[in-house]
């Protein structure tokens, strides 16, 4: 299943904290488009704001900072020296600049420092965007008055909406579907990885397929010829790739997989790839035989821990084989289905062996209510001993012990109140979207913003696992008034 669309998703412009908003211009052919009269000179920022403050940001609600790990996707950024509270207000903080883009926007821009870019005389601070038509566009960071991309490279046609047979009366992506996910971009190999959707002619009509790539940042050429993505019975018409891309364990790409609008029968996917060759190296499938189970996400990606071990969490839970997972929803206790990982946050070997889930014991509920489990994907949070922190669409924040899933915490993260068995009532709010994890003068604080609530804050216990058992802030309105 994917993310409902935001105001956010429909917008053709990215913005960025306080110094830049963007959009682009169109992109058209297979070849990357060389930009003319790039400037051997432009006014830069001060140095000083990049020493110690400017980070990269390669990968999909990233942890920046000095010995902060990117993957772990706290979403913090603790090398930050200008953005405070003083200056961030109607005044001094939006948008300076802007560019047209050519289609929306649903994976997260990325940035690089110092990019040796083709043609160009001076290294470059680039933005990185990738829009639903399929078109890469490298924008310089620094310069209101560059107007052209440094770059730009549309990789193929992609899935026009009259184009998704049975989905096009779904509105999960409103247009196109072309590049969903947030790439994943190696530094050391000036690489980004990026996984795209096409629209090709075949027999008369036309087929959907998914082509993992791996572009040179410098330049938007392929580094190594593209692949298609093919693995078991993932069919690129009914299943949609929305969670971001994860780069680990040396050299390992991971790619996850979902339904797109719940067309039956689709499963959840998570493929590994040799990140030099572009190789499929191992498949692990969620609800093997049956259908349901997607990773998803809300677009954020799987995790690494420490060890190696990897962690994704799965939506709706189990459907027969053919048939729309929530209309036969099955409690996966119950044999044959106890090795299914529909409704779980599952642990994974380096090379995709499940080694561990937990599974709420309400799944047949979630089910049959299509609150999927996995809805925020999961967070990381620094520090020994680790945790897990996610939520769903029963509106449940938890946290996990890596080192024991069964260890775990649960809280209603919205203002509902409970039922017998400790739930939110039935009228929950959905939590789509990651965790950020800020520790702050008063402790480490969780915050996220389930949907129609205001943003929150829970204190969160490292050494037991445990959030506080109520916001320890909470957002206001316009008027200052605490909703």
């Amino acid at each position: 299943m994917s993310a409902r669309p935001t105001p956010a998703h429909w917008t053709r412009a990215v913005a960025f904290a306080s110094f830049v908003a963007i959009a682009g211009t169109a992109g058209c052919g297979e070849e990357p488009v060389e930009q003319p009269a790039l400037s051997p000179s432009r006014p830069r920022r001060p140095e000083a704001l990049f020493e110690g403050g400017a980070v990269d940001v390669i990968t999909h609600h990233a942890s920046v900072g000095p010995t902060s790990v990117a993957s772990d996707r706290t979403g913090a950024n603790l090398s930050e020296i200008i953005l405070k509270a003083a200056n961030v207000n109607t005044s001094q903080f939006g948008i300076l600049w802007r560019r047209n883009l050519d289609n929306q926007v649903y994976a997260q821009p990325l940035y690089v420092r110092n990019v040796a870019i083709a043609k160009s005389p001076a290294l470059r601070n680039v933005v990185y965007v990738a829009t639903q038509n399929n078109t890469l566009y490298a924008f310089d960071a620094d310069n209101p008055g560059e107007h052209y991309p440094l770059w730009q490279r549309n990789l193929g046609p992609p899935v026009p909406h009259d184009g998704l047979g049975k989905q096009n009366v779904c509105t999960n992506i409103g247009n196109e579907v072309g590049i969903t996910s947030t790439p994943v971009i190696d530094i050391a190999q000036n690489a980004m990885y990026v996984v795209h959707k096409e629209y090709v002619p075949c027999g008369g009509t036309f087929c959907h397929h998914f082509y993992l790539r791996k572009i040179d940042i410098r330049n938007g050429a392929d580094i190594v010829p593209r692949v298609e993505i093919v693995s078991g019975d993932l069919a690129a018409w009914n299943h949609n790739q929305r969670a971001a891309l994860l780069l680990a364990n040396n050299n390992k790409l991971y790619i996850a997989f979902a339904g797109h609008c719940d067309a039956a029968p689709y499963q959840g996917y998570l493929l590994a790839y040799d990140a030099n060759t572009l190789a499929l190296t191992a498949s692990f499938i969620t609800t093997p035989g049956g259908s349901g189970g997607g990773i998803w996400q809300s677009g954020n990606g799987p995790l690494v821990d420490d060890a190696g071990r990897v962690y994704v969490m799965t939506g709706n839970s189990i459907g027969l084989p053919g048939t729309d997972p929530r209309s036969n929803c099955i409690y996966e206790s119950e044999s044959p289905f106890s090795h299914y990982y529909g409704d779980s946050l599952v642990q994974l070997s380096p090379d995709l062996v499940a080694l561990a889930k937990f599974t709420p014991t309400n799944t047949q509920v979630l089910c049959g209510k299509d609150l999927d489990f996995g809805s925020s994907g999961p967070v990381m949070l620094p520090g020994s001993p680790r945790w897990i922190v996610g939520g769903g669409k029963d509106g449940l924040l938890y946290s996990w012990s890596t080192s024991s899933l069964a260890t775990y915490d649960a809280i209603p993260a919205t203002d509902r109140a409970l039922d017998a068995n400790n739930r939110p009532a039935e009228e929950m709010k959905n939590i789509h979207g990651a965790p950020v994890v800020w520790d702050g003068p008063g402790g480490r604080l969780i915050y996220l913003w389930p949907e129609e609530s205001p943003l929150q804050g829970f204190g969160f216990d490292s050494s037991t696992g445990r959030f506080s058992r109520s916001p320890a802030l909470k957002g206001q309105d316009a008027a200052g008034t605490t909703i």
